[in-house]
């Protein structure tokens, strides 16, 4: 996840969702089951404008409340803690004014 602000050239924030085999084995089969249209997106790379965020913050809820992950409780673990971060990171974003782009994938 990618987040960049105005004023400032460079990214003021970035960090790991999940590498590709982990987000297909792990997340895809929650995205898929809860029908999520942005966090499936995620897999291909998907700019989030901040009119967009309250949506995917109830998918990303959605997935963390979502028990059955089919995955080891460490992955499960490592999962909810990642959806955690992109959820506190676009909640900072939501509305803040001097961010021009969010990038997830």
């Amino acid at each position: 996840m990618v987040v960049r602000r105005k004023g400032s050239p460079e990214v003021n924030s970035s960090f790991p969702v999940a590498t590709e085999e982990f987000f297909a084995r792990v997340w895809e089969p929650a995205i898929e089951f809860l029908g999520s249209r942005w966090l499936g997106l995620f897999s291909i790379g998907v700019e989030i404008h901040q009119s967009d965020i309250p949506e995917v913050l109830v998918e990303l809820a959605a997935m963390r409340d979502w028990s059955d992950l089919g995955a080891t409780d460490a992955e499960k673990s490592h999962a909810l803690s990642r959806s955690l971060l992109v959820t506190r990171a676009l909640e900072e974003a939501q509305d803040d004014a001097t961010v021009i782009s969010i990038w997830v994938g």
